[in-house]
């Protein structure tokens, strides 16, 4: 088991990567021997394989003013996925209490530093929770980061002023706050952010689906209450966040009643993809069904390295719509002489396994040969460039 590292399911233990243990009882133990070892499992604890630059997230920043000083002292972040649950999970981090002012999120009583939850869908709230505050002024900075969604707004409460600071959600925010004698400005749950969705247009999506057929994709979806509504985009993903339009259907016009749509997605490629339906009225307003995901179709079973030639110390031996097992890899020179072997746990299917290279190792033309759990052999040639 385990968290996660930005969404990354992340099991192993890098080197040089501390981590932190959490047990329900009094007190606990963890024993690592010498078969817990793992080999070339790459470095998802320092290179997370969803890029920075996709998080749907915003980061919280609590700062001391002193004077002109501006002093960094507490910071939390939520990521917005639906991989992630609401609730309290293992993917969430618990706050570690500061010595000094501590700033949290609060969630069914538990503090959390770094919390995943699932993408706004109508209204949302990012409770605070902070403890040893002074009696002082302080600002909070909030980073959103892909969250300038359409309709979608944001308000700082602030339950001690009784007031609403709009934040600005494709901009980093500044608050200014001051803590005083009063007990009820250094209350744990002063503040928090509540996101709000446009109120919903004239239509009602009932469903939506999508479904190969050979290589094309149908996409279906149903509508009711449907006023106002000029035309309907339909978009497709390959990673579930970033879209882009794969076609338009003209809307049906005005109806109490159920309508369904189907649009063909003509020749797309056989791999996991996610669609969605946009609504457009004759007003310019969105409205975004629910994303579906759509397995990837058949891959010719094989193995295959890229980047080849191979760029730094590590091979990136990608397996192809293969059986689960444990594969055994060999790296052999042209003179037959074996370089290095290692085992690899494939889960099945398609997947990336990082195979870290020899120090020393002479550029030249090498074979990698994969052997199958049912012994069946599979050799690669690999090449390494000159490093000069």
């Amino acid at each position: 088991g385990g968290s996660y590292v930005l969404g990354q399911p992340n099991t192993a233990i890098q080197s040089g990567q501390a981590f932190f243990v959490s047990t329900g009882a009094s007190t606990g133990a963890i024993t690592l021997n010498e078969n817990s070892k793992v080999s070339n499992n790459g470095t998802l604890g320092f290179r997370p394989t969803t890029p920075l630059n996709e998080l749907v997230k915003i980061d919280s920043r609590l700062y001391r003013l002193s004077g002109i000083e501006t002093t960094v002292v507490d910071a939390n972040a939520v990521v917005f996925d639906n991989i992630y649950s609401n609730d309290v999970a293992d993917e969430d981090a618990r706050k570690l209490s500061n010595n000094s002012e501590n700033f949290a999120v609060q969630k069914s009583g538990t503090a959390i530093a770094i919390e995943g939850r699932k993408r706004i869908n109508v209204t949302d709230t990012i409770q605070f929770k902070m403890w040893n505050m002074l009696q002082q002024s302080y600002q909070f900075e909030f980073v959103p980061q892909n969250l300038g969604n359409p309709g979608l707004t944001a308000l700082l409460q602030d339950s001690y002023l009784n007031s609403n600071t709009p934040l600005d959600l494709n901009t980093t925010n500044t608050v200014n706050f001051t803590v005083d004698a009063n007990v009820a400005s250094s209350a744990s749950n002063r503040f928090k952010i509540v996101f709000v969705q446009a109120t919903p247009l004239p239509v009602s999506f009932i469903s939506v689906s999508a479904n190969r057929n050979g290589s094309n994709v149908k996409v279906d979806w149903k509508v009711a209450a449907e006023r106002g509504i000029r035309n309907y985009e339909i978009e497709r993903s390959i990673d579930g966040r970033n879209f882009v339009a794969a076609g338009t259907i003209t809307a049906n016009g005005n109806t109490s009643t159920e309508f369904a749509y189907s649009f063909i997605d003509l020749n797309v490629a056989a791999i996991t993809l996610y669609y969605r339906v946009k609504s457009i009225s004759v007003t310019g307003d969105v409205k975004y069904t629910n994303i579906v995901k759509l397995s990837a179709g058949n891959i010719k079973p094989g193995f295959s390295i890229s980047p080849n030639p191979i760029e730094g110390a590590v091979v990136n031996l990608q397996f192809k719509n293969q059986p689960a097992g444990r594969y055994n890899v060999r790296m052999v020179s042209i003179t037959g002489q074996s370089l290095f072997t290692t085992t690899v746990n494939h889960a099945g299917g398609n997947s990336t396994q990082l195979l870290g290279l020899p120090e020393g190792i002479a550029s030249g033309t090498y074979q990698l040969e994969i052997i199958a759990a049912d012994q069946s052999r599979n050799i690669k040639t690999v090449i390494l460039p000159n490093k000069n």
